[in-house]
């Protein structure tokens, strides 16, 4: 067989390498991508970036090697790089709907995320056998055939003024995209924090993860302006007022409606569910209620079905932070890392000034998110409940993959809140966390014809409803549910990937209806002396929560964010990760400027967002209430 020049090796090699980075851009094999729309700007940009990398690696492999075959290798192994980079990303961004950034390697501050990184690996690997990964390794595998068909023997010598002119030209091609990149975030909903998927759009995949690992190696804080101060102290001055207008309907409106201070009197008790998705409440699978309990509390109580998560990669920590100051996570950085500080406007310190006792509880260390400190520094609860507090009472409790068991945890709930009052607690379960590796100690059901992922979250769903059982149970013993309003939320996405979701549903979704239905997640408020049954159709989410609950118990607040979820006042909710928009009877994917449903609200629904994603993120990039 007559090998082919080596030519068209090293044409392959740019080409290959370029096609999958732009297989991962489009978005199109991968649902829980919110993908950007090239223009033809963004594109050759994008373009330059990318090729800038690859041609910075051509011209490295004729200044090491004399000999094609070296050559050849050199580019190989650094195409399983780049190969290696698409397929990594493709995965991350099905379980965590957007980009991996350099900065996000806080996590490895919490003491347990060894654990976690173990779980996600064995859950990435089964993910990676899918077609929507596996089409990420075929470029690759098209070099390998055509290095071993191709001519290395004959060796030609080369200028070295050429060699240093390529390297020079693909240094120039890598720093164009850069300012770029830099020049068109100015005054955007980017200029704070930068999302990675736009990152990659404009710069290319390969250059701007460059960039992203250079500012991290060496991180350069941002000289505060005197006019972003202004800009903050415009902003918020808004939403420190009595009355307003509401800027999708042009109408106004006043904090105080006919919910106001319906609940003084009564303590409080958020509970956060771990990982639940609205879709369980209610779901029947063979015959089977998943989550009757629950399902129970959302028929009796008031259940918001249009409730959205606005946790950015800081997942459960990111809901906690925006649930108790009214804020949202950039979606890129862990917020109670990078932006912690104890000037917050927090309901916890809301509830303190009218005497409450406020405490969190979590069945994890209370080093995990930094939460036995930031619990109290930032967010304002007088005492934090953790691993180590239940461990004083019970030195052989039980733990499920290294955490309490839920089970044990909302039984011995009653027996803390009997003691206090007025309190606001706020407890957060554990257990459903995902990956929903299997473990003993999780009961198994026969829900039908589900995929093993959808069936063992299904697992998961009804051991924390049993968990909950147990804990109503107990209040009612106790004669303590009359006097609490128990506010049950979804933290965030299950985490399912595509196949598994349809599989409960047995009937395909769009990309779109998919990210939805995840990103939804339960919101139940309960107290049958104050609240008739009913379904609301509201779009809300968990940033909304702080102002509804503040004007349920008759609170003073300084600050009003988002919209009063008890009112008919309309708002809009949206995702820090991927920057999907809901709002009433439509939806909107900022990334692409498509959108469904009312298209009259659009333009309005867009101008807000910005406006407001832009202060938000400003705020905490400047660390105002640090």
């Amino acid at each position: 067989m007559k090998k082919i020049s080596i030519k068209w090796y090293y044409f392959s090699f740019f080409v290959l390498n370029l096609i999958n980075s732009y297989i991962l851009m489009s978005g199109v094999v991968h649902p829980n991508l919110s993908n950007y729309r090239f223009e033809f700007s963004s594109f050759l940009t994008s373009l330059i970036g990318n090729t800038g990398i690859l041609l910075a690696i051509f011209s490295l492999s004729f200044i090491f090697f004399k000999r094609p075959k070296g050559r050849s290798i050199f580019l190989l192994s650094f195409s399983f790089v780049f190969t290696f980079i698409c397929f990594g990303l493709a995965i991350y961004t099905n379980i965590f709907s957007t980009f991996f950034k350099f900065s996000q390697l806080d996590c490895f501050n919490n003491p347990t995320t060894g654990n976690y990184i173990l779980f996600y690996i064995s859950y990435a690997l089964k993910l990676s056998t899918d077609i929507t990964q596996l089409i990420h390794l075929i470029p690759f595998i098209l070099l390998i055939i055509i290095f071993i068909i191709t001519d290395k023997s004959v060796i030609r010598y080369h200028y070295p003024a050429i060699k240093i002119g390529l390297l020079m030209t693909s240094l120039l091609f890598i720093v164009i995209p850069f300012f770029t990149l830099n020049a068109s975030i100015q005054g955007t909903i980017y200029e704070s924090s930068t999302n990675n998927l736009y990152g990659a759009h404009t710069a290319g995949v390969y250059d701007y993860y460059v960039y992203d690992f250079y500012h991290y190696l060496f991180p350069k804080e941002k000289v505060i302006q005197s006019y972003e101060i202004s800009e903050i102290e415009d902003f918020l001055s808004y939403y420190e007022e009595d009355s307003y207008t509401n800027p999708i309907n042009g109408e106004t409106y006043t904090i105080a409606n006919d919910a106001t201070g319906l609940a003084v009197g009564k303590n409080l008790l958020i509970i956060q569910l771990e990982a639940i998705d609205d879709f369980a409440v209610g779901l029947e699978l063979n015959g089977q209620i998943v989550m009757p309990t629950l399902t129970t509390l959302a028929n009796n109580g008031l259940h918001y079905d249009e409730f959205y998560s606005t946790s950015g990669i800081g997942n459960t920590s990111d809901c906690e932070f925006s649930a108790l100051t009214g804020l949202i996570g950039n979606g890129n950085d862990l917020t109670i890392f990078r932006y912690a500080g104890e000037r917050y406007e927090t309901l916890p310190k809301d509830f303190k000034v009218n005497g409450y006792d406020t405490f969190s509880l979590h069945g994890n260390t209370g080093d995990f998110y930094y939460r036995k400190y930031e619990h109290l520094r930032t967010l304002g609860f007088d005492r934090h409940y953790d691993l180590e507090y239940f461990q004083t009472l019970d030195q052989n409790l039980p733990l499920i993959h290294s955490y309490l068991d839920d089970k044990y945890f909302f039984n011995q709930l009653p027996s803390i809140l009997e003691n206090k009052s007025p309190y606001f607690g706020y407890a957060i379960s554990l257990t459903s966390h995902s990956p929903y590796v299997p473990s003993p100690k999780i009961p198994t059901y026969d829900w039908g014809n589900l995929t093993d992922l959808a069936s063992s979250y299904m697992n998961y769903c009804r051991y924390l409803d049993e968990a909950l059982a147990i804990f109503i149970n107990k209040m009612e013993e106790k004669g303590l549910l009359d006097d609490v309003v128990l506010v049950f939320y979804g933290d965030h996405t299950s985490s399912l990937f595509k196949p598994d979701y349809d599989s409960l549903f047995q009937t395909p979704s769009t990309d779109l209806s998919f990210r939805k239905n995840l990103q939804n997640v339960p919101l139940i408020i309960y107290n049958e002396s104050l609240f008739s049954g009913a379904v609301h159709h509201k779009v809300c989410g968990t940033s909304d929560l702080y102002r509804t609950l503040s004007n349920l118990f008759g609170l003073t607040s300084k600050y009003h964010f988002g919209v009063d979820i008890l009112s008919d006042e309309p708002g809009y909710i949206y995702s820090p990760r991927n920057l999907d928009i809901w709002y009433d009877n439509g939806s909107a994917c900022y990334p692409s400027q498509s959108y469904t449903g009312d298209s009259s609200l659009y333009e309005t629904i867009i101008s807000t967002f910005e406006t407001y994603k832009y202060h938000n993120d400003l705020i905490l990039r400047t660390k105002y209430f640090a």
